[in-house]
């Protein structure tokens, strides 16, 4: 599998921010692959999640035997969550790269089925079940495809903006994905772990894909032999404990000292710490926009209290506090710090609060102190 980056700086009118898109190709099997991406989505589970759609689709169609059935797959990965959502399947001519196998960048030129999905995630059965009821119905998509006009819900110089695609009905799509086959149950129902194998470094954050559910885990040391060659005890045999099973994953941060933070959506998370002995979660973020950008960055401090900085959305500098030992999440915490600086310098805002506002302000300076004090207590009682 070989995968390629074309790289164009697009300027999107309508995000408040210059993005950088990427189109990557991945050719897998008879399968070829491409989605549109950025800089910033690289931060996202959305990359993980293609390899495993990907590596259990090529064993689908080989255990099916439509390995002479050429498929073109473009996922327009739609991060912001702001443009109109459509799956499109058709068949026709298309082109596609493959340097791994023809060493050069030039269009290759074949006929196949055509695949377009915009949306900001999928479902990996539902694909399964898309690309093999697709494959045992070529002619039925041959004769049957129309035009499908997509509305871009977003206007160039006063007009509005359409794309135009073959394709069956969106009727006929949604029955193909509601589908079931046993093969695919059989593929789902193994193991297909986060990097297509399992993760062998001690501590680090890894799951697996199974029953169309993500699995966390941890792994226990459970039978140790000696090695006259080492000297001392070797880990011959392991075992998996699942800790977390979630339906979905949006992104995973942090380290091996900090424990990680998984969040599933844009606002709600689990904290996996270091030993993965007891999850915290799920924990939800209020005020936080849909189609918010990854979080790039975080501070763990551990004195006066344990408690996590999340730079929640760089471009609102929006911030949450999160304090693992007391299961407390503080969201908005950046207006808290502008309504403490103001206060402290008898400045007030450009816009004049109301009284209820004030009020839920100081309710949450409340619950802070209480947090800190009860974190600050629990610090003391566990060093001594």
């Amino acid at each position: 599998m070989k995968i390629l980056f074309l790289t164009v700086f697009l300027l999107i009118s309508f995000v408040t921010f210059a993005n950088t898109d990427a189109i990557i190709i991945i050719n897998k099997g008879n399968i070829h692959f491409q989605y549109s991406s950025s800089s910033i989505e690289m931060e996202l589970e959305i990359d993980n999640k293609i390899k495993i759609l990907l590596d259990l689709s090529d064993k689908l169609l080989k255990i099916k035997g439509y390995t002479n059935k050429q498929i073109n797959f473009f996922f327009n990965h739609d991060f912001t969550n702001r443009h109109s959502k459509y799956i499109a399947l058709g068949y026709g001519e298309f082109s596609y790269w493959d340097y791994e196998k023809y060493s050069t960048t030039i269009d290759q030129f074949t006929t196949g089925l055509k695949l377009v999905i915009r949306d900001r995630d999928f479902d990996i059965k539902e694909v399964l079940n898309l690309i093999n009821t697709s494959c045992s119905n070529v002619n039925f998509i041959k004769f049957n495809q129309k035009k499908l006009i997509i509305d871009e819900h977003h206007t160039i110089n006063g007009i509005k903006q359409f794309d135009t695609l073959s394709s069956i009905s969106p009727i006929q799509i949604k029955n193909f994905l509601s589908t079931s086959d046993p093969i695919i149950e059989q593929l789902i129902n193994e193991k297909t772990y986060r990097h297509l194998q399992k993760e062998g470094k001690i501590g680090a954050i890894d799951y697996y894909y199974q029953n169309n559910v993500f699995h966390f885990y941890k792994t226990l040391e459970i039978q140790e032999k000696w090695s006259s060659e080492l000297g001392k005890l070797v880990v011959n045999k392991t075992k998996e404990v699942d800790i977390l099973v979630v339906s979905t994953i949006l992104q995973i941060f942090g380290s091996i000292n900090d424990g990680h933070i998984a969040f599933i959506n844009d606002s709600v998370f689990y904290y996996i710490p270091q030993l993965k002995d007891k999850i915290g979660g799920p924990f939800k973020i209020d005020s936080v926009r849909p189609g918010r950008p990854p979080i790039e960055k975080y501070y763990h401090d551990y004195l006066p209290i344990n408690r996590f900085t999340l730079f929640i959305d760089k471009y609102r500098h929006t911030k949450a506090i999160f304090f693992p030992d007391s299961n407390l999440v503080i969201s908005n915490f950046d207006k808290l710090e502008n309504y403490f600086i103001n206060g402290l310098f008898n400045q007030k805002s450009d816009k004049k609060s109301d009284d209820d506002t004030d009020l839920k302000l100081y309710l949450i300076l409340s619950v802070l102190g209480i947090s800190i004090c009860l974190n600050l207590w629990l610090w003391k009682n566990k060093h001594n």
